[in-house]
């Protein structure tokens, strides 16, 4: 009997060993899968600065999981020059004192005690040992000015940005009665291919974070010290290639607590997607959407655009229909005229039939020139046919102006760059 309770008493105790080991093994799990990483986003910091000024750091904690017991702290140090770092609450931070963190949303306010070169780093840690360094640099001495040229035709701008990777990227300022417009970059270099863009002749880099993306719109702005009210994705790149990047950007730039332009002031450009484009579609959100078509039949789009052999056209259309039918936003088609190959009258019938009850607008392009192709501009009456064919189809449509030519600004003309090193 006594050994029957002994043995029983052995059972109890393996078992409960075993049961202890696989709590401790799930528990170990557990605090692992408690360590979600994390970024810290910033907006745009001003790089220049005087003694006595003050530059705000505008701040995101993005955690890529929730866990309650996740702390976090901050905490800077300064290896050149002098200043002082404070939170938004008022804290002024001692270096390489840690602070804590408990807001995702905050800013920072550096002010600067000397006119040489300063960096202030910034370190956001867990409670995991995961740590987030920022690094701000100010009246750096090496850092290259932005190129602007300026158009003696009409005064638009464009501005050659160099990048912390030795790339430069394009962007231009138009100014209209109703305000100025900036047109940006969404990537260095495109992969898309088409025969009568400068942007793709060197293939895809890589795309823009969000940060150089909005970054373009905050140096011209601050460039001509004026507000810059509309925005349009066509510079170089193929935006819907880079949607991740493109959609925070989007984010960034409609906040009210940043540049804060209306989505509605906003359109984004693409080749034909389709599947990203049903994707923004259901993003509903309230940007314009704008369709590089440029001919009226799939044809002659595949000898155009090599995205066609992907893409049909009628697929793509159908995808700007769902896009209006999920946003209720007015699909813009970019229609560049090339001359002897897509402006007959037959293609007008065509696109006339193509688009057909949509609620849409054309806009027509003289295709620019670029030294490595020979496509030519159709002439005026040809352009002013065309229009009026389409007008008589009851399609809303405009020409559009020439601006930015003379400095290879227009539309198509935007090219890649590499800074000379």
């Amino acid at each position: 009997m006594i050994k029957r309770i002994s043995m029983i008493r052995l059972g109890i105790s393996f078992f409960i060993g075993i049961a202890a080991c696989l709590f401790s093994s799930c528990d170990n799990e557990l605090d692992i899968r408690q360590a979600y990483p994390f970024t810290v986003e910033t907006m745009p910091v001003q790089t220049k600065i005087v003694r006595g000024e003050t530059a705000e750091i505008r701040c995101e904690l993005k955690r890529e999981g929730r866990y309650d017991g996740a702390r976090y702290t901050i905490r800077y140090f300064q290896p050149d020059g002098k200043g002082t770092l404070r939170m938004d609450d008022g804290t002024v931070f001692l270096p390489n004192d840690r602070y804590p963190l408990e807001r995702e949303v905050f800013r920072l306010y550096y002010t600067s005690a000397s006119t040489d070169q300063q960096t202030i780093d910034i370190y956001v840690e867990d409670n995991f040992g995961q740590v987030v360094q920022l690094t701000f640099d100010f009246n750096n001495e090496n850092e290259e000015k932005e190129e602007v040229q300026v158009s003696k035709l009409d005064g638009t701008r464009k501005y050659l940005f160099a990048l912390d990777d030795g790339n430069v990227i394009e962007s231009v300022l138009m100014k209209y009665k109703h305000g100025n417009s900036v047109c940006i970059s969404s990537q260095v270099g495109c992969r898309m291919g088409c025969r009568f863009c400068a942007s793709t002749l060197d293939g895809l880099v890589r795309g823009l974070r969000p940060s150089e993306m909005i970054d373009q719109i905050y140096q011209i702005g601050k460039d001509i010290g004026e507000r810059i009210s509309n925005v349009v994705v066509m510079g170089t790149g193929e935006p819907l290639d880079n949607y991740d990047n493109l959609l925070r950007f989007i984010e960034l730039l409609t906040d009210e607590n940043g540049i804060n332009i209306s989505q509605r002031n906003l359109t984004v450009s693409t080749c034909g997607l389709v599947p990203r484009m049903r994707q923004l579609a259901d993003e509903k959100l309230s940007i314009t959407l704008a369709l590089s078509l440029h001919a009226s039949n799939q044809k002659k789009r595949k000898a155009l655009m090599p995205v066609a052999n992907s893409y049909d056209i009628h697929d793509v259309v159908d995808a700007c229909k769902y896009y209006f039918a999920q946003t209720g936003r007015r699909v813009t088609f970019e229609y560049s005229l090339v001359g002897g190959v897509n402006d007959t009258a037959e293609d007008a019938a065509e696109l006339s039939a193509l688009v057909h009850g949509m609620n849409c607008h054309i806009n027509l392009i003289p295709v620019n020139p670029i030294k490595e192709r020979d496509y030519v501009q159709s002439n005026k009456g040809v352009i002013e046919a065309f229009k009026n064919r389409l007008e008589k189809n009851g399609i809303n449509v405009t020409i559009r102006r020439e601006m930015g030519r003379d400095i290879g600004g227009a539309c198509g003309q935007l090219r890649l760059k590499i800074k000379d090193k």
